[in-house]
């Protein structure tokens, strides 16, 4: 990922990328989604061998670019993503008060790798109990909270390509609303259907 990403994890963001892929509340499919992705094992038109099986360069199938459909420019540089899907997860980082940064930071997208996650959005909530959860705590509770927004994002993006690829090409409109269609509707899915879009 290093070269990817320009940047360097350490041994401890590592681990909380596994520990938050591992023990995140998304269905099976996504986790597995997910892990395939940090292992960078999905299967990409950047690889000859996938282009070849279908027939299609190695091109992005969700913008008019012409950039190589990589894993960085897939979920993260991608016009279409960029300008459907992160806007989509910035409004409900906002509604959720979590610093909305979180969903242009290519690092976070990709990983879900973060650096400390504010919790003073927590300060005026009222916790059932004697005690209020430890700042540790209340970190590890956003945490999760973004990497089940961030599969969800993931997963809105890979099952549009998906439909591209296996369905033909679409206008670009057709390709924003089936990616705004994705996200919102696994959203809902993850949040008990208590989310409707905007």
């Amino acid at each position: 990922w290093h070269h990817l990403l320009g940047t360097q994890l350490t041994d401890q963001q590592w681990s909380i990328c596994w520990k938050r892929t591992s023990s995140s509340k998304v269905a099976g499919s996504t986790r597995s989604l997910l892990w395939k992705l940090l292992h960078r094992r999905l299967r990409l038109l950047y690889y000859d061998y996938i282009r070849n099986f279908y027939l299609r360069t190695a091109n992005c199938l969700l913008c008019e670019c012409d950039a190589t459909e990589t894993y960085q420019h897939l979920f993260s540089a991608c016009h279409s993503v960029r300008h459907t899907v992160w806007e989509a997860t910035k409004q409900v980082l906002t509604a959720l008060q979590l610093p909305h940064s979180l969903a242009s930071e290519p690092t976070a997208q990709l990983l879900g790798v973060t650096s400390d996650l504010p919790t003073d959005c927590l300060a005026n909530t009222v916790w059932p109990g004697e005690d209020p959860p430890t700042e540790d705590t209340l970190s590890r509770l956003l945490g999760g909270t973004w990497g089940e927004l961030r599969a969800v994002a993931i997963q809105s993006v890979w099952y549009a390509r998906n439909k591209i690829l296996h369905s033909g090409p679409l206008h670009p409109v057709q390709r924003k609303l089936l990616l705004k269609h994705f996200f919102w509707s696994h959203l809902r899915k993850v949040a008990g259907g208590k989310i409707r879009p905007p």
